[in-house]
């Protein structure tokens, strides 16, 4: 595993645009930010995920938070509450998560960096 990063929104969003071929579960952004694996610590993560969802939105860019799952490779149903706070409504989850998958992979992430 690489090194722990802050929990923050800034160095989960650029640990995400670096890993944007990658599943990554609540679990493992656990481990990554250096938090136990517990309920306080999955309310931390998600709270953050919410935050980078809110920057997608301003900046017109596609969920990033989408690559971040559960243990069956399924999102979180606060992914989809946010998403309706944000006006986006879903119908069809599995195939909006796969679309919003396809976007990101598809995206030129590395010209928004936060602090660059």
């Amino acid at each position: 595993m690489s090194d722990i990063i802050k929990l923050n929104a800034e160095s989960v969003y650029n640990y995400l645009i670096d890993h944007t071929n990658d599943a990554i579960t609540y679990g493992h952004m656990e481990k990554l930010c250096g938090l136990d694996t517990n309920i306080q610590s999955l309310q931390k993560i998600t709270k953050v995920l919410d935050l980078i969802m809110m920057y997608n939105v301003l900046r017109n860019e596609p969920f990033l938070s989408a690559l971040v799952v559960n243990k069956k490779g399924i999102l979180g149903s606060g992914f989809f509450e946010t998403l309706e706070y944000l006006n986006v409504h879903v119908h069809n989850k599995n195939g909006f998560h796969q679309e919003e998958l396809q976007k990101i992979r598809n995206y030129n992430w590395q010209e928004f960096r936060w602090n660059d």
